[in-house]
């Protein structure tokens, strides 16, 4: 019976940690697929990064920077890649771009930011528009991460109606109007040499492959944990010592000569203890 309790213990250990490798080997395969046709480059103005798969301005985030790049995710359909750009994650028209053999040094317009530059601060809202929803407000100067740019609603008149999409320091995601707001940094043209890639992607490419490798290290440290404790908790339930039900004590000594006279029930229990076996404690 214990020896059946064991193997099934065993049995529970080994399929838990087998369940903890795709967290390491499927992001490897996939990062290995990628190594060649990671990135597409960004050849002209206009080029926006989609919410959906569905190529229409009304479902732009932005206009992604000329002569930048994005990070093809998958082959989502014939028109269409699933990219990502800086972390913001969503579709691209793959007429707009080219898939490159490189990777670039600086995929990214990483450090341009911007501010606004109104007393009051300004609104991030969640669309180009003044009627969408608030998400939080920024300070008057505070520095903005920079994305890109999209037409909205012409807020002020005689400002324009342009929006900058932009991070603030907390995190939060949005649109700033760019009638108020002034460029910390220029922007900057990427001049890195890249050459074309023909075939970027296999037809039995997935998303499931490519979803695994923005798994940072510490989330893929987390999974492995969540999978491997209940199985060393087994583990140590399989050969965990059985406890008997009896307590070991200390056999008692004979009291010295000198010793006042004991009582002879005392003695008695005395003797009892020392005729035991020294096996039985």
């Amino acid at each position: 019976m214990k020896l059946a309790r064991k193997i099934t213990f065993f049995i529970i250990f080994a399929l838990l940690c087998a369940l903890s490798i795709p967290c390491f080997c499927v992001s490897t395969v996939a990062s290995a697929k990628l190594t060649t046709f990671i990135y597409a480059k960004v050849e002209s103005s206009g080029v926006n990064l989609y919410k959906s798969p569905n190529a229409i301005n009304e479902n732009a985030y932005f206009e992604i920077p000329s002569s930048y790049f994005v990070l093809l995710l998958s082959n989502y359909n014939s028109l269409l890649y699933k990219a990502q750009y800086q972390d913001v994650v969503g579709f691209i028209l793959k007429e707009q771009v080219m898939p490159v053999n490189e990777t670039p040094e600086m995929p990214y317009l990483t450090n341009a930011t911007f501010y606004v530059f109104t007393t009051d601060g300004t609104t991030v809202m969640d669309s180009p528009t003044s009627k969408g929803k608030a998400l939080t407000t920024v300070e008057k100067y505070e520095e903005i991460s920079y994305y890109g740019t999209i037409l909205g609603e012409e807020k002020t008149i005689g400002r324009g109606n342009s929006w900058i999409f932009g991070k603030t320091k907390q995190g939060v995601m949005g649109y700033f109007y760019a009638g108020l707001c002034e460029m910390n940094t220029a922007i900057v043209p990427n001049n890195e040499v890249v050459t074309r890639a023909t075939s970027p992607f296999n037809e039995s490419d997935n998303d499931y492959l490519y979803s695994l490798v923005d798994l940072t290290p510490s989330v893929k440290i987390a999974l492995l944990l969540l999978v491997l404790l209940p199985a060393v908790f087994l583990l140590f339930l399989a050969f965990k010592p059985a406890f008997t039900g009896r307590l070991p004590f200390k056999k008692h000594k004979s009291p010295p000569k000198d010793a006042p006279p004991l009582k002879r029930q005392t003695r008695t229990a005395i003797k009892r203890i020392e005729s035991y076996p020294d096996d039985n404690f």
